[in-house]
């Protein structure tokens, strides 16, 4: 109880002390002889204090009750006023880096492919009604005859399998493969020969197409439903993909590919259509068609102050012009002396290029490659008014653009960026700057080590001072990185130690990487250790994983893997209870017989059913094994082992009992004293 009551005394002064001190620092912001009445209320209420606990205040001033010094109430509010100035500076720089990064993180789709979300049958062609000249004749299809003047009569034929048809009186006519216009041609021709009045100009004629055949067409790759289709004869490569949903986001729009026994018939951009409607390689299908989408070729990210911002796919030679011009081409306000060009480089880092679109368009002939992968942000004129620019990218709390203000270095701007994710030890800068007068992929790059950087201080007029539009990257030293790595060693042509790329890096991957197989290896035998949570030697087989790349037998890599591959073997051993336990000189074709046999055979003691075959990688194969396997075939650098038969015949019963006998006296006696315990 007194415990409590000491507790509740103290715990009394600790509340009426801090009443105390927020009526003191109230009565200050009151008696602040230089603000308005107006003024001294709102700040009090942003200092968090009542209405009443305002009015009280100002009665006492009114009432002269306080007799501290202006100066000193002053220093007080001012102290307040820049605490508040500065707390707002910061939430209106933290909103608009927010909205900067909001901005920047605007998602893109990929471009041409939501024209194929329309319901099929809208874009269906008719099975009857005109054909074009063009259109090619084939069995199915249903030719109409019309004769009139000294002749008036009509008929209806379908070409039949032979691709020909059959009119009275003219005979047979054969039509398969001709155009439409030739067949009018021909046919006129032949009812010339049989009506007098068609060469006297006394009978007409008239030759068109009734009912069109259906053909069968195979749509497959990368489509939303491949599989054959039947359609009409006058379909076209875009007609039939609406049928299949269209490539899907993988598959390419610029390189569908029209296929006719086997061989490569067309090549179609549907770009070509998407970006200006012309259809000039959309051809005709054709009964057994083929229509292959494969998967989309190179793909860059499209973004900023263009008119149709997008994931394009581009052809191999094509670049920066190619990508501006199917994006629409630059808005008005686009700030072309530099383009940002974000890019993985084949040591996985991302790296940033400035293209000069002004000295692109200038020269007219010079243009800038864009790579798989490649992101492109076209900046405005707006955001760069009155202001000069920073960037920085990686191991800082918020990456993006800053305003480049007088003179600040790159200290300054990693803390203005939120500061660094890793310690200052463990990270290099590199700085990329424009070099005035050079060309305008290029760039000047500055390398520097960040711990030097941070050592040094604002006297020594060595600190590293940014410019505009500089890029900066903060990357992982790679004698820091945590990299994971391999070895292989052996008849390889490269071997050495591997960092490992991917998380899923297989064994093939790492072969193909150090240059393959030299022509002495002997992959059969090939030795794989993980030493990761000493797992030890690994059964795995090379021959296999580099036969089915990709496959379950292709093993992903971990950490400190060891892999050697041996030069090849020309022996088998025999171990175990053989007379003469040695190697021997490998001879195609022999059995596990033939070897232990060459050895002597086997002892009395051994095990005849327990023999087992290791194989050169490691792996065994128990006797059952050797039937399924034809054990006629035993590998070059296998081992035979030929076990011990167990010996059951010493065995001392008198000891067992006597072992048995004194350990169930003393669990007697601990059952003894427990019990004598409890009583």
């Amino acid at each position: 109880m007194r415990k409590f009551l000491v507790f509740f005394i103290i715990f009394l002064i600790s509340a009426v002390t801090l009443i105390a001190q927020s009526i003191t620092e109230l009565e200050n912001l009151v008696e602040a002889g230089d603000l308005s009445q107006e003024k001294v209320i709102e700040m009090a209420r942003e200092m968090g204090y009542t209405d009443e606990e305002i009015q009280k205040a100002l009665e006492k001033k009114d009432s002269g009750g306080t007799g501290r010094r202006d100066d000193e109430l002053r220093e007080a509010i001012e102290r307040r006023r820049r605490v508040l100035e500065e707390k707002e500076k910061r939430s209106a720089a933290l909103k608009a880096k927010e909205e900067s990064l909001v901005l920047k993180k605007q998602k893109v789709h990929p471009f041409g492919y939501d024209i194929f979300n329309i319901v099929p049958q809208t874009f269906e062609p008719l099975d009857i009604g005109p054909a074009d000249p063009d259109y090619p004749v084939s069995p199915g299809d249903e030719v109409i005859i019309r004769l009139w003047g000294e002749v008036n009569t009509s008929y209806e034929l379908f070409v039949d399998r032979e691709g020909k048809i059959f009119i009275p009186d003219v005979g047979r006519v054969i039509v398969n493969g001709l155009t439409l216009e030739q067949l009018k041609g021909k046919v006129k021709s032949r009812l010339a020969a049989a009506y007098s009045g068609i060469r006297e100009n006394k009978t007409f004629t008239d030759i068109s197409l009734g009912k069109l055949q259906k053909v069968k067409v195979f749509i497959v790759g990368e489509v939303v439903r491949p599989g054959g289709y039947t359609v009409s004869s006058v379909s076209t490569v875009l007609n039939a993909l609406y049928y299949a949903g269209g490539p899907t986001p993988k598959g390419s729009l610029r390189n569908v590919k029209l296929l006719s026994q086997n061989q490569l018939e067309e090549v179609i951009d549907l770009y070509d259509y998407l970006l200006s409607g012309e259809r000039k390689n959309d051809k005709r299908i054709q009964n057994n068609h083929t229509i292959f989408v494969p998967p989309m070729g190179k793909q860059v990210t499209l973004r900023g102050r263009v008119h149709r911002p997008a994931i394009y796919e581009l052809k191999d030679d094509e670049g920066i012009k190619e990508l501006l011009e199917i994006s629409g081409g630059l808005k008005y306000d686009a700030y072309k002396d530099r383009v940002q060009i974000s890019r993985i480089s084949e040591d996985t880092r991302k790296e940033v290029i400035s293209v000069n679109l002004k000295e692109i368009q200038k020269t007219g002939t010079h243009n800038f490659i864009l790579e798989d992968g490649d992101e492109v942000e076209v900046f405005s004129l707006l955001d760069r008014e009155g202001c000069d620019s920073v960037y920085i990218y990686g191991e800082v709390g918020e990456p993006g653009s800053f305003e480049l203000s007088v003179g600040m270095n790159l200290k300054n701007l990693i803390l203005t960026s939120g500061g660094l994710t890793l310690p200052v030890y463990k990270l290099h800068a590199e700085v990329s700057r424009l070099v005035p007068g050079v060309k305008a992929d290029s760039s000047e790059i500055i390398s520097l080590d960040l711990e030097e950087v941070y050592s040094r201080t604002e006297n020594e007029n060595i600190v590293f001072e940014l410019k505009d539009q500089d890029i900066v990257f903060l990357r992982i030293k790679p004698q820091w990185s945590e990299q994971r790595r391999v070895t292989i060693q052996g008849e390889i042509e490269e071997p050495g130690d591997y960092p490992i790329i991917s998380e899923n890096e297989r064994l093939s991957h790492l072969i193909a990487r150090a240059g393959g197989l030299k022509k002495t290896a002997y992959p059969e035998a090939a030795k794989f250790v993980r030493n990761e949570s000493d797992i030890g030697r690994i059964d795995v087989d090379v021959v296999e994983a580099l036969s089915n790349p990709n496959s379950e037998v292709d093993i992903i890599l971990e950490d400190r893997d060891e892999i050697f591959i041996p030069r090849g073997l020309e022996s088998v051993k025999v171990t175990g209870e053989v007379l003469f336990p040695v190697s021997f000189r490998f001879e195609p074709g022999k059995n596990v017989s033939y070897y232990i046999a060459k050895a002597g055979g086997c002892t009395q003691d051994a095990n005849k059913k327990g023999i087992r075959l290791i194989l050169p990688n490691g792996r065994g194969k128990n006797p059952e094994s050797f039937l399924w396997f034809d054990v006629s075939s035993v590998p070059a650098g296998s081992e035979v082992v030929v076990p011990r038969a167990k010996d059951t015949s010493g065995i001392n019963w008198g000891d067992i009992i006597k072992n048995v006998s004194s350990i169930v006296s003393s669990a007697v006696m601990v059952i003894f004293v427990v019990d004598r315990l409890n009583d």
